[in-house]
């Protein structure tokens, strides 16, 4: 699929998605997944991200991620994210970091 058809998905259509069909997409198709696309991923879709297709969300996307999907993310994981974007997170998503994320 190309990077434009990705940046269109709506939430139901990225949750439509198996894990090997998200394997599959390179750093400039996770990149353009909106912040609509990112959330609609599901817990076993965004757990199975590896941490190249983590890294490469772009700060758009990380305005996407839900509550659960914060606090799923591995103090690893959090600490990957640019200090633009933690100051992009929204007041919700930070009550969702827990104690040992916020200790990044």
């Amino acid at each position: 699929m190309s990077t434009t058809g990705l940046s269109g998905l709506n939430a139901g259509q990225i949750a439509s998605l198996d894990t090997t069909q998200l394997a599959v997409l390179t750093k400039v198709q996770i990149g353009a997944l909106s912040a609509t696309a990112v959330a609609g991923l599901t817990t076993t879709q965004f757990n199975a991200l590896t941490t190249t297709q983590f890294t490469s969300l772009s700060a758009t996307g990380i305005t996407g991620l839900t509550p659960t999907q914060i606090a799923g993310l591995a103090t690893t994981q959090v600490a990957l994210l640019t200090a633009t974007e933690l100051s992009g997170l929204t007041a919700t998503q930070v009550a969702a970091l827990t104690p040992a994320q916020s200790r990044r």
